[in-house]
């Protein structure tokens, strides 16, 4: 049972003891006088014993079951809906205190009828006092059940009012606040997106939905002001080799039905604005949403760990499949899972030291200028396959804890893949495919990783050291 239950419970058994004390009457005489009636019914007797055992057998496996089954039910219906009081049971409690103030009666007279034949009358009437005031009692605790049950109605009634109420205001917020992302003003855009981010941080249900709107705004078709029309918006075609593509529907939610109904409005706002302007403008609304995205990605850890950022919005899912971000300032965040699938990255890009909980995808991403993965931690499979790296990448000290695919990957410039390390014994029909020019060579991190690792070293110095007498032989399992 609850706490509360115990605590009703506890404080029931002190009232009825509270309303014993006050009754004029001898119990301890009246125990041994009960205990000695039961006795000669034969309570105590060895079948009646055994057959109470069986009672309570019969009720012990018989209880387990009806909450296990009530469990099954689905709580949200449980709580919506208040179970009226029936009749019938007022019906019983009724009989009950009847029954119990006439059984109190009649044994209370039968006392009464053993005392001394001039005590008999004053007896008679301190036992009908007696019953009576035990039947007052009873009709008393009936009525403090009924108005505690009244109240915790009221209070039930109350808290739906309010919940009922703040998701009413939290709909028209997010309802007025998605109309303005449609709005001709890029001012007003930014102020939309403002209003979001300040929905989301007084709402935490509602952050993940949030985050998806960034993201869709995002994926609109957008060139940026210094970036020739068509140019980032390639069709590449991605190797899969044979695997699943992320479910975008999955992480989509209902309400981006809104932005996407909006998306008529902002192409007819393009067509009112001069090109270039609009694109300018267009820029500062998504490097706004960018700067707001990033913001609540970035915990801010101290010494120990814990995030610091009272902004940080934890195990948020990212889908930027398509986009096109400039810009695009991802250091030190964490996410659960992300979608970069064909998405095209102008002018830096930068995940320094950011953490990748589950599955990364930049499969067919386009990286226009510097792309920098610097000690950033892959937490699960990391998708390269068809990525473009049109300058220089960085991926120094990146930690790889799945696979890491880069299967068809373009590095146009300089590549760093310094201290970087691949663990090797994860379970999986595929193994890892290293970037174009670099091999894996299974060494120990020295930190005392769990596991066994590789690190990625260029091939012209795998295949020195293959030369060298006391070479380490390549692991055999690991597809160079």
């Amino acid at each position: 049972m609850r706490p509360s239950t115990w605590t009703l419970l506890g404080g029931g058994v002190l009232l009825v003891l509270g309303l014993a004390a006050w009754v004029p009457v001898e119990w301890a005489a009246l125990a041994v006088r009960l205990g000695g009636t039961l006795a000669s019914w034969g309570v105590f007797s060895l079948p009646a014993l055994v057959t109470a055992c069986g009672a309570g057998v019969v009720l012990a496996s018989a209880l387990p079951r009806g909450r296990a089954r009530g469990r099954r039910k689905d709580r949200t219906e449980a709580r919506a809906q208040a179970r009226p009081l029936r009749w019938w049971i007022v019906v019983l409690v009724a009989l009950g205190i009847l029954a119990a103030t006439g059984l109190a009666l009649l044994w209370l007279m039968g006392l009464a009828g053993q005392a001394r034949p001039q005590d008999v009358p004053k007896a008679r009437i301190e036992a009908v006092r007696t019953a009576m005031t035990l039947g007052a009692g009873l009709v008393g605790m009936s009525v403090l059940v009924l108005t505690g049950r009244k109240q915790w109605l009221a209070e039930r009634t109350q808290r739906h009012t309010e919940t009922d109420a703040a998701e009413q205001r939290v709909t028209e917020l997010y309802t007025a606040a998605a109309q303005q992302l449609a709005s001709e003003n890029a001012p007003v855009r930014m102020a939309g997106l403002y209003a979001l981010s300040r929905l989301g941080q007084n709402n935490p249900g509602h952050r993940q939905t949030i985050v998806n709107l960034f993201c869709a705004y995002l994926r609109m078709p957008y060139t940026p002001p210094d970036v020739e029309e068509g140019s980032s918006q390639q069709d590449r075609r991605v190797p899969r080799r044979g695997l699943r593509r992320p479910d975008r529907g999955r992480r989509e939610s209902s309400p981006l039905a809104t932005l996407l109904t909006l998306a008529p409005t902002l192409t007819a706002t393009n067509s009112q604005l001069a090109d270039d302007d609009y694109r300018r403008q267009e820029l500062q609304v998504r490097l706004t949403a960018q700067g707001l995205l990033n913001r609540h990605l970035r915990p801010e850890l101290d010494e120990s760990g814990r995030a610091t950022n009272k902004e940080f919005w934890a195990d948020m899912d990212l889908d930027l499949e398509g986009a096109t971000l400039y810009r695009w300032d991802m250091r030190d965040c964490r996410v659960r899972h992300v979608n970069f699938t064909r998405a095209e990255f102008h002018s830096s890009a930068r995940f320094d030291g950011a953490g990748f909980h589950s599955s990364a995808w930049f499969a067919g991403a386009g990286f226009h200028d510097s792309a920098w993965f610097a000690g950033a931690g892959f937490h699960g499979p990391a998708w390269f396959d068809g990525a473009g790296f049109h300058g220089p990448a960085w991926f120094a000290g990146a930690g790889f804890h799945g696979l890491a695919w880069f299967d068809g990957a373009g590095f146009h410039e300089r590549t760093h893949f310094g201290r970087a390390w691949l663990r090797l014994d994860h379970e999986a029909s595929i193994v890892s495919s290293p970037p174009p020019g670099w091999v894996i060579r299974e060494r120990d991190p020295g930190d005392g990783r769990e596991g066994r690792w590789g690190e990625l070293v260029p091939a012209e110095d795998a295949a020195q050291e293959a030369t060298a007498p006391d070479a380490e032989p390549t692991d055999p399992d690991v597809d160079t």
